[in-house]
């Protein structure tokens, strides 16, 4: 029995979205007879490339009570401009574009994703192809990720991702629109899937102060004060000083002996974030290492009263009090340097694949910082959680960290949040933007 045939029903020259005008055709009566529908699920897309990630508009789909079927086009007419790319001349692609060879729309992929209920169309009872969602909601094609961050500066702190082209955006004409000026409607938050962090604490060195001198004319040297301690500076607090009739006398009635250690390694806070992106059949994962790295300082102290005598050398002390294994930190000294690296992921989206992801067992953050640390190449994603079906995005990942006015690394990535469209119908009954069926 021969299978159906495509025309276009106005092939007008000059017709705008004229693609959209493809029908199917049924050849005979026979034909007719032997099409049915039934409702299925997509369980899997037909993957062109890993990185980048490309798909075609071809799908596995489960009907019940049959066996998986093998990859079918999707027949289902997408949204114009939704989304065109403008590739490399003179090649562009509109997202109505028709594959004569393969049977699809080029850019029907973009509107749906792994678990989607669609109606399936048959021929002699195989699956042939899908025509469209079993629920009736329409869905345009997705492709823009919003990420918000109030740690940047305000023109920089929502940014658009466009994930078919790899780079980012600012412009404000983008904000809130899309190609058609059409409201995106950014509003379903990503999942955030892993949140963990690590504490590496440092390691310790006496470290020299500055002699704080004494109040009086001749200040004893800092040599000569308590040479065979670890006490390594004092601060004068109150004293006299007094003429014997040979010599002055310093008597010191309430002075405090400081003794600093500095870190020799810095102290780390290591935090790494994953996010669960999905934007049409594709689901981004975008792994942030951050770490804040402080060198300390921490000051111990001993309280004590004394005296000087001649040449201004130390002549004994009487302490009064101090626990010599208690210390302060000392933040205003410390230098902080606040790290963060980005890594994307993606793989094609199902549930079973988000759900591993989630149950993984995951790196320690400080050992990541420390591989991070480690790294020849600070582009490497030798650091990140690897996952299977996951596959790092090269491209991706260079541009969504390029911002030579406001650099990303030095922002902590538990700071950032990430908004796509919302697609499934709950989803979008949640955000306004289909009715709630009454009595549902």
């Amino acid at each position: 029995m021969a299978d159906l045939t495509f025309f276009q029903k106005y092939p007008m020259a000059g017709e705008p979205d004229g693609d959209k005008s493809v029908r199917l055709h049924h050849p005979d009566f026979g034909n007719v007879l032997e099409t049915t529908f039934a409702k299925g699920t997509i369980t899997d897309f037909e993957l062109v490339t890993a990185d980048p990630i490309k798909v075609n508009s071809k799908v596995k789909v489960q009907v019940e009570g049959m066996e998986e079927s093998g990859f079918i086009p999707i027949f289902f007419h997408p949204k114009a401009q939704y989304w065109d790319d403008p590739g490399d001349p003179p090649s562009p692609i509109s997202a109505t574009d028709f594959n004569e060879t393969e049977k699809y729309f080029e850019r029907a992929w973009m509107s749906f994703r792994g678990g989607d209920e669609v109606v399936v169309m048959l021929h002699a009872g195989v699956p042939v192809r899908v025509i469209g969602f079993s629920d009736g909601v329409p869905r345009i094609g997705e492709n823009i990720i919003q990420r918000i961050c109030e740690d940047l500066p305000v023109e920089r702190q929502t940014c658009l991702l466009d994930c078919l082209n790899k780079e980012h955006y600012y412009d404000s004409d983008w904000i809130t629109t899309g190609p058609d000026g059409e409201d995106l409607n950014l509003l379903q938050e990503s999942e955030v899937v892993t949140d963990l962090d690590a504490e590496e604490e440092a390691t310790w060195a006496p470290q020299t102060l500055l002699p704080q001198v004494l109040d009086y004319n001749s200040p004893p040297q800092i040599e000569t004060f308590y040479p065979d301690s670890e006490i390594l500076a004092y601060q004068y607090l109150d004293g006299t000083c007094d003429w014997d009739g040979d010599e002055y006398i310093f008597t010191c009635t309430d002075f405090t002996l400081l003794n600093s250690e500095l870190s020799t390694t810095p102290y780390i806070h290591a935090y790494v974030t994953e996010f669960a992106v999905i934007v049409g059949p594709i689901l981004y994962l975008i792994q942030i290492l951050s770490a804040i790295a402080k060198t300390k300082r921490r000051l111990f102290r001993w309280e004590g009263c004394g005296y000087f005598g001649s040449g201004c050398s130390f002549a004994g002390a009487d302490f009064l009090g101090g626990d010599p294994d208690s210390y302060t930190d000392q933040p205003d000294s410390a230098e902080v340097t606040t790290i963060s690296t980005i890594n994307i992921k993606a793989g094609i989206y199902t549930e079973d694949l988000l759900n591993s992801i989630k149950n993984a067992s995951k790196l320690d953050p400080a050992d990541q910082y420390a591989t991070f640390s480690a790294q020849a190449d600070p582009e490497d994603d030798d650091w990140a959680n690897d996952y299977p079906g996951m596959t790092t995005q090269t491209n991706f990942t260079e541009n969504y960290d390029y911002d030579e006015a406001y650099p990303l690394n030095l922002v902590l990535g538990n700071t950032f949040s990430y908004w796509t469209r919302p697609h499934t119908k709950v989803e979008l009954q949640a955000a306004s933007m289909w009715p709630i069926e009454e009595g549902a």
